[in-house]
């Protein structure tokens, strides 16, 4: 941010394009702009003068009750809270105006359009300001089976809320797709993204074990069988959580602000809509030797979502598409509306070999 401030002040970088016979031949360089040349409105940014460092503020409480000499139950509440957060804001727009725009059956929505620059000399004028917040709640219930018997478990339930304005500090470079994506909808009131947050995660369940098969040999008369047991080890891990929040959005500028991966369809909130849950196994076998007193040799096979299932990290957020040009345009339905696009990692095996020593 102080990089990006310091350079792109109008001043130290200048935008010139050329076109036709006017694109000089590689490397010209010019001590002034020659005739042909065009410079666009320069995309400024700068700090607000009310800038104030961010910081989040975090509060717990847990209780742990014993109900047996090796096991547990925890319920446990965290809190953070995160104030003053840095978010990046186009703020030279005179106040947009309610439009109306129709879909091709006819339904009318209410949107807000912006209808020019304040500033018309300037492009993009970015604050980098800290008016932004956020608010995290979550319960945890778990229970923890100590290691006892050959055997060990956790089982760990959490149940969470993430809400904020849609906080950024990293959106730095004027009309990139990834970092245009990062603003809120309307510049004018960054308060009307207050919802629930992209890392909202509402439910999540881990579960854990290690079951160490090779203490039992130890009972056991029988030579073969010894031999067979020795050494062994089966372990895992449970994961399982709800999907993520998404917004549904028209895949245009339609509030005409220059950033069309802001707009979402007129009357709904942000992130109202949740993605597909995600679930894996990881299951690990290992059969451990001993070489010499001082040294032991692991065997190790393991696996990554053992069940190869579908998770799935990305859906297609369009609800609507544009046609037509200003005012003119309608509403168009975007075909497959929440459905998946990519996918985590399938069945992955892999084995190894450890020597300690």
């Amino acid at each position: 941010m102080l990089g990006t401030a310091t350079s792109q002040n109008g001043i130290q970088v200048i935008n010139v394009t050329f076109t036709g016979s006017a694109i000089p031949p590689y490397p010209t360089r010019f001590s002034s702009l020659p005739g042909g040349a065009a410079t666009a409105a320069p995309n400024i940014y700068f700090f607000d003068p009310r800038y104030k460092s961010p910081y989040t503020g975090q509060w717990s409480l847990g209780a742990e009750y014993q109900l047996t000499k090796d096991t547990s139950v925890t319920i446990g509440y965290l809190g953070v809270k995160g104030t003053h957060l840095q978010r990046t804001r186009d703020i030279n727009f005179l106040p947009p105006v309610p439009t109306t725009i129709q879909d091709l059956s006819g339904n009318s929505f209410t949107f807000l359009r912006f209808s020019a620059r304040r500033l018309t000399n300037f492009g993009r004028i970015s604050e980098f300001e800290s008016s932004a917040d956020s608010i995290y709640n979550g319960l945890t219930m778990s229970v923890n089976k100590r290691f006892s018997k050959a055997f060990q478990l956790l089982v760990s339930y959490t149940y969470s809320k993430v809400i904020d304005d849609a906080p950024d500090g990293t959106s730095v470079v004027p009309f990139n797709g990834g970092d245009d994506a990062k603003m809120v909808q309307n510049p004018l009131n960054p308060p009307a993204d207050r919802s629930v947050g992209v890392t909202d995660i509402r439910q999540r369940l881990a579960l854990s074990g290690v079951w160490d098969v090779g203490s039992y040999a130890q009972g056991v008369k029988n030579s073969w069988e010894r031999v067979v047991l020795t050494g062994w080890s089966l372990s895992g891990i449970l994961s399982a959580q709800r999907g993520s929040p998404y917004s549904a959005a028209v895949g245009a500028d339609l509030n005409n602000d220059g950033n069309r991966f802001t707009d979402r369809v007129p009357g709904f909130g942000r992130n109202t809509f949740v993605g597909p849950s995600f679930v894996s196994f990881d299951p690990r076998i290992t059969r451990e030797f001993r070489l010499r007193e001082y040294a032991r040799l692991q065997l190790i096979a393991e696996g990554f979502n053992i069940f190869n299932r579908a998770n799935f990290n990305n859906v297609r957020t369009a609800f609507f598409n544009v046609s037509g040009t200003f005012p003119n345009q309608k509403l168009v339905v975007a075909p497959g509306f929440g459905q998946p696009q990519g996918t985590f990692d399938p069945r992955i095996l892999q084995l190894a070999a450890k020597i300690i020593f």
